[in-house]
C-alpha cells in the first residue's frame, strides 16, 4: 500500500549560465537551501544582475506554493 506523493519543482533557467560561470558552482542547482544559498553569493557580488532577483523570485513562488498546497515526500 503506498501513500499519495505530491513533489513541486519550480524552475528558473539561466539561459546564459552566467550564474553557473561566474560563482563556479556546478549547475542546475537542486533544493530551496541550496538555491537561496547561491542567490545570497550572487546577488552581493551582482546586486544589479537580474538573475538574482529571478531567483529569489522562484524561491518565493516555491514557498507559496508549498504554504497552498502542501508537500508530502514519504511514501
Amino acid at each position: 500500500m503506498s501513500k499519495l506523493v505530491r513533489r513541486l519543482i519550480v524552475l528558473y533557467v539561466d539561459r546564459d549560465n552566467d550564474v553557473g560561470e561566474r560563482l563556479g558552482v556546478p549547475t542546475p542547482i537542486i533544493g530551496r537551501g541550496n538555491v537561496l544559498k547561491v542567490a545570497t553569493e550572487y546577488i552581493l557580488r551582482y546586486p544589479d544582475d537580474s538573475d538574482a532577483n529571478a531567483m529569489f523570485g522562484a524561491i518565493q513562488l516555491y514557498d507559496t506554493l508549498i504554504s497552498t498546497f502542501g508537500l508530502i515526500t514519504w511514501r
